[in-house]
């Protein structure tokens, strides 16, 4: 069995495959703001197009109750 490392230890260890860096990549938070409005830009999207859907519904429908009603 392999034995346990303190904690306090394992602070002072620098280097191996990752590296502890207490600031986020500027590049990063920039892609992550494209693609948050990107995402936002889809949803904007799919408003408009439920809402044409619905107008057009609702004029298909009022257009066959006037015929109906002739």
């Amino acid at each position: 069995m392999l034995p346990t490392i303190s904690a306090d230890e394992l602070a002072a260890v620098t280097g191996g495959r990752t590296t502890h860096n207490p600031q986020t990549d500027p590049a990063l938070l920039q892609a992550i703001a494209g693609l948050s409005q990107a995402i936002q830009g889809v949803g904007q999207g799919l408003v408009q197009e439920k809402q044409q859907e619905s107008q057009q519904s609702m004029q298909f429908l009022g257009q066959m109750m006037q015929g109906r009603a002739r």
